[in-house]
């Protein structure tokens, strides 16, 4: 690229034809250059973004050399920039990716244990199976399920303790990783 005084004044007097004839193409194709083939097509935005840059600035530069080191240092700088971020998304999306597959296979996982133990909690009696919903599912008290049902807290405690080893015996044969969250309620 080949920038003349006549076009440096022209530049700076805010007449752009002759300097668009004279050296758009030439930094086009250093950004096209820079970006590569994947992103080659944000090359003009990145040179028009970089021209409007010295514009602004235009009464401060002295020199076509100053002009011309100014446009390829900002164009650089501006393409550089672009891969950055691109490269940034790229990493970004792709372990999102891999923690989505990993957060969804283990939710799958965990709600096919969750059916297990419902499936396992419906082939219970009846009557653990109403101590169930009142202690698991309504988060009744023991005092409060003895005066219901007109048991004995030491009832009430035991038909829970046969409940949750009913549960885990079946769960045991099934090999269920969520075995561990019951025997705290042992």
């Amino acid at each position: 690229m080949e920038l003349t005084t006549n076009i440096l004044n022209d530049f700076r007097k805010g007449k752009l034809e002759t300097f668009y004839k004279e050296a758009y193409a030439s930094l086009l194709t250093y950004a096209m250059r820079l970006l590569g083939d994947d992103m080659c097509f944000l090359a003009e935005d990145c040179v028009q973004d970089c021209i409007y840059s010295c514009y602004e600035r235009r009464k401060d530069i002295q020199s076509a050399v100053q002009l011309k080191a100014l446009l390829y240092t900002s164009i650089h700088n501006a393409c550089i920039s672009l891969l950055r971020k691109q490269q940034s998304r790229t990493n970004y999306l792709s372990q999102m990716d891999e923690g989505k597959e990993a957060d969804m296979t283990q939710s799958i996982i965990e709600q096919e244990e969750l059916d297990a133990i419902y499936r396992t909690i419906d082939s219970l009696p009846p009557r653990l199976k109403r101590i169930f919903n009142l202690s698991f599912e309504q988060s009744m008290k023991n005092e409060e399920i003895a005066q219901l049902l007109n048991l004995s807290v030491s009832g009430v405690k035991k038909q829970k303790r046969d409940l949750i080893e009913a549960v885990r015996q079946t769960l045991s044969r099934k090999g269920s990783k969520l075995l561990s969250m019951l025997i705290c309620y042992a």
